[in-house]
């Protein structure tokens, strides 16, 4: 099992249920998922917005790359903290979503 997979899973299933952007669902050493999905790095004031979580980015040549590897480049970047949190993001952005469409029926 992936490492962003069980700290999804080893999250409390109340936090799981939050989409309160102030509140902090998951965290390590250097990046913060919030309970919007969005992803905070308050050592370097980086902020991806949860609603901004699965779309893609111009790169050079104005090729599309997606935020890992956009953010990966940098060079203050810790890539496993981050593809640990951008996981547990993704994750919690598409649970969020689908709980949003389940009481839309």
């Amino acid at each position: 099992m992936s490492q962003s997979l069980t700290a999804y899973k080893s999250i409390p299933s109340n936090k799981k249920f939050c989409f309160d952007a102030k509140k902090s669902i998951y965290k390590n050493k250097q990046w913060e998922v919030l309970g919007d999905a969005s992803l905070w790095c308050q050592s370097h004031s980086y902020l991806i917005e949860g609603n901004r979580i699965m779309e893609g980015l111009r790169g050079p040549n104005d090729k599309e790359a997606l935020w890992p590897d956009h953010v990966c480049q940098k060079i203050w970047v810790d890539k496993d903290m981050f593809l640990e949190a951008y996981g547990i993001a993704y994750r919690h952005y598409k649970f969020n979503e689908q709980l949003k469409l389940m009481e839309n029926e």
